[in-house]
């Protein structure tokens, strides 16, 4: 069995090798060239032979290492911040020695192992330490680096988004004290709001009850009454996701307040809820809690008061 990251990449690169796939190796066939890589990759997050980045840049994120409690005062920060700067330091010099933003002249191993801290830290440092990686000019071909996985076709396709990771370290990780994740800019009608809807859509009764089941919900209404209403408004929110005239007619006027209520904290629980990739892609999930804020937001104007 294999089970380390770095292996599994190892193992999967020469089985796509030896087999029919085309395509450029991310692996040096043979020679130095393909010890060094392979000793880099063994040695990535070690502090004594590597360049440590991925541990130094949690530690100083949450402020101690998985496992330690944080110290209330953060006497620690500054020390911890040092360690992670070094680390870029040493990453920075790195990068610096191929013409291009890849650790080799082409994209390979080194960056499939690296990117997942590194897109963890990017998205969490300028929320719980104010240190921005993406575009920092301290250290440009991190930032170049950063830029140029982010445009890769493949790592858009699995990547996760701010808001989906800043909640993961909040609720998993149990930090505390960051920024609260904002929603990007709306761009309804495109390819990913209409990823989004369709999505939401052919989930909408799974997701309602996910809504029932853990929302913390407190209304007048009945169950069926409750499950219909947020039936409506998750159609709300796809209808606005593909740029659709919207129908709030669904709702009796007798359940006006009562429902706007209902879609407002539906809606809130819904935008915190939707994770990337697990449910759609990144770019799709920023449209969807954009929509879903928008919506939660007008309830009481769609819907009315008694």
């Amino acid at each position: 069995a294999v089970w380390e990251s770095n292996d599994i990449i190892t193992v999967l690169e020469e089985a796509l090798r030896s087999g029919e796939q085309s395509g450029k190796s991310m692996l040096p066939s043979a020679g130095p060239s393909r010890e060094r890589v392979l000793a880099e990759l063994t040695a990535l997050d070690s502090p004594q032979t590597g360049l440590a980045i991925g541990s130094a840049g949690y530690v100083y994120m949450r402020g101690a290492s998985f496992g330690e409690k944080p110290p209330a005062d953060g006497a620690n920060l500054p020390a911890l911040r040092e360690t992670f700067i070094d680390s870029l330091r040493a990453l920075e010099e790195r990068l610096t020695r191929t013409p291009g933003p890849y650790f080799e002249e082409d994209f390979g191993v080194l960056d499939i192992a690296l990117w997942p801290s590194l897109e963890r830290q990017a998205a969490g440092l300028p929320a719980f330490r104010s240190f921005q990686l993406r575009g920092s000019k301290d250290f440009p071909a991190v930032a170049a680096w950063l830029a140029a996985m982010d445009s890769r076709p493949a790592v858009r396709t699995v990547a996760s988004d701010d808001g989906t990771l800043l909640r993961l370290f909040s609720r998993v990780f149990g930090m505390a004290g960051g920024a609260p994740p904002s929603d990007a800019p709306a761009e309804f009608g495109g390819h990913a709001a209409k990823e989004a809807a369709a999505k939401l859509v052919r989930n909408r009764a799974a997701v309602a009850a996910d809504i029932v089941e853990h929302a913390g919900l407190s209304s007048s209404l009945t169950r069926e009454v409750t499950l219909d209403v947020i039936d409506a408004s998750l159609a709300l929110v796809a209808s606005r996701l593909v740029g659709e005239p919207a129908d709030s007619s669904r709702v009796p006027k007798e359940h006006a307040s009562a429902a706007a209520s209902v879609v407002s904290a539906a809606l809130a629980f819904l935008r915190t809820r939707v994770s990337a990739p697990r449910d759609m892609s990144a770019s799709a999930a920023v449209q969807l809690r954009a929509a879903c804020a928008i919506e939660a937001a007008v309830a009481y104007d769609r819907f009315g008061y008694n």
